[in-house]
């Protein structure tokens, strides 16, 4: 005789045993139990329907083991809300920038830029979609946090002089971006000035972009490196702007 444990299709006949009979049916009210996560003894339809047309609609939930690893696998709303692609309605985006709070480096010094976020007598306010707590000027207007894993496009724009070229030119300076209080991206925008605009300053405008893989909680920062070396001079940051954007 078949091994009773294999599921088989006519198995049972008019011929069969009624103790056969009897056991097969338990093994199946056994396996459906197991399968659909039904109390045993209590009616079917309050866990299940299945129409006409073979379309099965859960009331209960249906949970599964982890994140898709195949084109064709269910995704849990958690990774779906993770890697929602750019656009209306779904990404994390965080901007905010400054035209009047000051950033000065001397030389030979690094120091990080700060933003004004959401102080709006220096002509910007933050934007943030998605999460509300990713930029805080009153803890520390420096950082910019991600709030949920993925792929981002970071950003910044900066506008800067540099005080008194008439004694020291041409000058240099060079932008990295931090994660987590490290340098992450040395010299990710650097520059090498040679043409004053006036006897006393030379302005400067630069900007960069990067890709970069985020974990939750990671936050951000910018440091500017001066590397001039004369004495009493500095650099001093205005008309800046920071943020980033999730793209996967």
């Amino acid at each position: 005789m078949t091994d009773n444990l294999q599921l088989q299709t006519s198995r049972l006949t008019n011929a069969s045993d009624g103790n056969l009979i009897d056991d097969s049916i338990s093994d199946i009210e056994n396996a459906v139990s197991v399968l659909f996560g039904i109390t045993k003894d209590t009616p079917i339809d309050q866990v299940m329907s299945i129409a006409a047309g073979g379309d099965v609609t859960m009331i209960g939930d249906l949970i599964l083991s982890g994140a898709p690893t195949n084109a064709l696998h269910c995704a849990t709303k958690l990774y779906a809300d993770d890697n929602a692609a750019f656009g209306e309605g779904g990404s994390y985006i965080v901007e905010t920038g400054s035209n009047l709070e000051d950033t000065t480096v001397a030389n030979a010094a690094t120091e990080f830029l700060e933003f004004k976020g959401d102080d709006e007598s220096a002509g910007w306010s933050n934007v943030e979609v998605g999460d509300d707590a990713q930029f805080d000027y009153d803890t520390d207007k420096t950082k910019i946090v991600c709030k949920s894993s993925g792929d981002y496009l970071i950003q910044c724009m900066y506008s800067a002089y540099y005080i008194d070229v008439s004694i020291y030119d041409p000058w240099e300076y060079h932008m990295s971006l931090y994660v987590n209080g490290a340098k992450a991206v040395d010299n990710a925008a650097s520059e090498y000035v040679v043409d004053p605009r006036d006897d006393m300053h030379s302005y400067v405008v630069g900007t960069f972009a990067v890709m970069r893989t985020l974990a939750a909680n990671d936050y951000l920062q910018v440091a500017c490196t001066n590397p001039n070396t004369q004495p009493d001079h500095f650099m001093f940051f205005f008309n800046k702007w920071f943020g980033m954007t999730k793209l996967g």
